[in-house]
């Protein structure tokens, strides 16, 4: 069997399938947000809305990572699952629980045609305009105060790396 490395043809190719399989999601996504901080108008403001969704994607990690810590041996054990055997059938608890949301997440889509029914309920509970709102007066905040904007975001980062420094240092 060939070994794969890091400068090869098999490797991109690799790389390129494993993006192809997973990025598929995320992807549209990213170039979404590229998009949106290319055009912003400003270096600035495009690493800030680069950073809050980098914020976003890491966060739900980082929570992740700090209640693994706390649950200790025994809710790890918990946590991991078990084996589930049908006569021939073996999978673990884990596989099939997230096989049974993306089945649930297909039937939703297919029975709500997408995301289009959401509009609805975001537009009767006002979080569309809140949006629209939030997103202006941050821009605009970000356009006339640059260099507290830039201070902000860097003490907020150091806060956030503090916290997450500070509570590994403490862990036994």
């Amino acid at each position: 069997m060939a070994r794969v490395g890091g400068e090869s043809a098999a490797a991109t190719f690799a790389l390129g399938a494993v993006y192809g399989i997973a990025g598929f999601c995320a992807g549209p996504i990213l170039g979404g947000v590229l998009t949106l901080a290319g055009t912003s108008g400003g270096a600035l403001a495009g690493g800030v809305l680069l950073a809050v969704y980098a914020a976003g994607i890491a966060a739900p990690l980082f929570l992740l990572a700090l209640l693994w810590d706390r649950v200790g041996t025994r809710g790890r054990q918990r946590l991991r699952g078990r084996e589930i055997r049908l006569g021939p059938w073996v999978r673990h608890s884990s596989v099939v629980a997230s096989s049974l949301v993306f089945v649930g997440l297909g039937i939703a889509f297919i029975v709500f045609q997408g995301s289009s029914a959401l509009s609805g309920v975001y537009a009767d509970l006002g979080a569309a305009d809140l949006a629209i709102s939030l997103e202006a007066g941050v821009g605009a905040l970000i356009r006339a105060n640059s260099i507290i904007s830039t201070l902000a975001l860097v003490v907020v980062i150091g806060l956030a790396v503090r916290v997450a420094v500070g509570g590994r240092r403490r862990s036994p």
